[in-house]
């Protein structure tokens, strides 16, 4: 049996053989069990056994029931499990891309009571993503995504491109939390963006945090560049939440570019949008991007200005624009 993605923009072809080959593999390690004495208790030749596990050869039938006996598995090789699992997936990425987090919360507790099913299965090594975003998101867990990054990142190969492309995409969040560690960041949401189809809500995405990662490397230009390419890609989401985030950055952009007097034209029409109610922007937000846009062009009585309303509309700065660089509201 073979799994061949259907919706990617490039297409990858696995077989059922090597998932299953690469998921008893990696449980008879977990255990501490070597290869030969495995082979022992399987009565099977050695080299037979390691072509199993690495998806070389076909399992004979039944063979899957003598290893969830001796592994103490529960391998269930139903294929809608797969499928299952990929829905899950592709659910969840979508409902974190447009920001519904009661519908998160909801799938993630639907997902941990079905999780004991779809990880013993040919699902298994989707679950391992969805638990990186679990402890990305829900439960703030940086050793538990490193511990599944190394076993991902060496059955890498076990995972279809669209699948993987959600993968490098969340390790880009992940490794994007520290300016340290922004240029590993780069690296993944590039990786997630050459494997991911275009039109795809990855891709825009992976566009949408390409902005604040260009701009903690002081790479203005692209950063705004990316502004610019990631509107359309929103807009055909509908994602206005986003794009409001996006409106913001490019005006911090255009500061930071020291082009301050169109990012204040930006912002005071952002400020008339928001008065009218055709936009809900944050007027804290707003006030504290003129002052760092007043403070950096050296108006100081008008950043002065900016500062009180930004206080009186919520800003929790305690010294504003002395201590605060503008992109960590984001």
């Amino acid at each position: 049996m073979s799994f061949q993605n259907t919706k990617h923009f490039t297409l990858k072809l696995i077989t059922s053989e090597h998932i299953m080959g690469a998921f008893y593999r990696f449980h008879r390690m977990q255990q501490n069990i070597s290869l030969s004495n495995f082979a022992k208790q399987l009565r099977m030749n050695k080299g037979f056994l390691s072509e199993l596990e690495n998806g070389k050869r076909h399992f004979p039938d039944g063979l899957y029931i003598q290893l969830n006996h001796l592994l103490h598995l529960q391998f269930n090789t139903d294929i809608e499990l797969w499928h299952q699992s990929r829905k899950t997936l592709f659910t969840l990425f979508d409902f974190f891309f447009l920001e519904q987090n009661d519908s998160i919360q909801q799938l993630c507790e639907n997902f941990d009571n079905q999780e004991s099913i779809l990880s013993n299965s040919y699902g298994f090594f989707v679950c391992l993503i969805i638990k990186i975003f679990y402890y990305l998101r829900i439960q703030r867990d940086n050793s538990k995504i490193i511990e599944i990054k190394n076993i991902i990142d060496t059955h890498i190969d076990c995972l279809q491109n669209d699948e993987l492309s959600i993968y490098y995409c969340f390790l880009g969040i992940f490794y994007k939390r520290s300016v340290s560690t922004n240029s590993i960041a780069l690296d993944y949401f590039k990786k997630s963006n050459q494997l991911c189809s275009p039109n795809s809500s990855v891709n825009a995405m992976n566009t949408f945090q390409l902005v604040s990662v260009y701009s903690e490397l002081n790479k203005y230009i692209i950063a705004y560049e990316k502004c610019i390419e990631c509107k359309p890609l929103l807009r055909q989401y509908n994602n206005y939440s986003r794009l409001i985030t996006i409106d913001m950055f490019e005006c911090i952009t255009l500061t930071n570019m020291h082009m301050f007097d169109e990012s204040k034209k930006k912002l005071l029409n952002i400020l008339s949008s928001t008065n009218n109610g055709t936009f809900n922007y944050c007027q804290d937000q707003i006030y504290h991007n003129l002052a760092w846009n007043a403070l950096l062009s050296q108006n100081y009585e008008e950043c002065i200005h900016y500062t009180n309303l930004a206080k009186d509309a919520g800003d929790p700065s305690s010294r504003l624009c002395l201590d605060l660089h503008p992109f960590h509201y984001y």
